[in-house]
């Protein structure tokens, strides 16, 4: 299963958004800024997240039409989602070091413990375990 996550500075990842969806939303749809706060931008993450999963387009609807009639569908530039956000497919594989004879290793949902440290070469999968 992927996530999508903020990867940096989550205040600046919410006003970056909220400038480019403002921008849009003057620009196309009525002369105001109606968009603050980070609700605007967790909807989309939430959807594009399940878009990702579902292998589906995302086309974000903002429930109103445009000046031309259309309905008004945003998407935050590349730049903003190259900067801010963190795409987790649940492959990447973590190591974290106990000494020089055991570590944790965590791949996808699976956590094993190794430790050689007795010469006993002792595995344990912690959690994920089916």
């Amino acid at each position: 299963m992927k996530t999508v996550t903020i990867k940096n500075d989550y205040e600046q990842a919410v006003e970056a958004f909220n400038n480019e969806l403002n921008d849009y939303y003057e620009k196309h749809i009525a002369d105001d800024r109606p968009y603050f706060g980070n609700e605007a931008m967790c909807e989309y993450m939430s959807e594009f997240e399940d878009a990702l999963n579902e292998g589906t387009d995302l086309t974000w609807e903002l429930g109103k039409k445009t000046r031309n009639g259309y309905v008004a569908s945003f998407s935050p530039s590349e730049e903003w989602e190259e900067k801010h956000l963190e795409i987790d497919d649940g492959s990447k594989i973590q190591i974290q070091m106990i000494n020089s004879h055991a570590a944790y290793i965590t791949m996808g949902d699976k956590e094993v413990y190794l430790d050689n440290s007795t010469g006993e070469g002792i595995v344990e999968i912690t959690k994920g375990e089916d």
